[in-house]
């Protein structure tokens, strides 16, 4: 176990670019389902929803991914580390659907709104 975590730091340190766009994916994902857990209204309607959660998704992937970019490798340009982050997020916003019907599988009390039905 010691020797994959190790890896896994040297693969992070080698590649902190690519890495900043993975935790900023998965990091969006989380907001989006903590948003429709407990922030979006049930009252608004289910198209509304979705782009609620589609735009949070987007916005906070390219935020969370420049921030940790930044951190990680402060040698590239802030419009640099936007102009890769931002398509990357709103792709990665493409995935979101799928990954909340999968929570909600698992874990009925997330509840989505990405049903199957839909």
């Amino acid at each position: 176990m010691t020797d994959f975590i190790n890896w896994l730091i040297g693969v992070a340190r080698a590649n902190p670019d690519p890495l900043s766009l993975i935790v900023g994916t998965l990091g969006a994902w989380a907001l989006g389902v903590m948003l429709e857990a407990y922030a979006i209204p049930t009252s608004w309607s289910t198209r509304s929803q979705q782009g609620a959660t589609a735009a949070a998704t987007v916005l906070g992937g390219a935020t969370l991914s420049t921030l940790i970019w930044g951190y990680l490798d402060p040698h590239n340009s802030i419009g640099m580390r936007l102009s890769i982050a931002i398509p990357v997020a709103a792709f990665s916003a493409i995935g979101y659907p799928a990954i909340a019907r999968w929570a909600t599988a698992k874990w009925p009390a997330i509840g989505t709104i990405w049903k199957m039905s839909q």
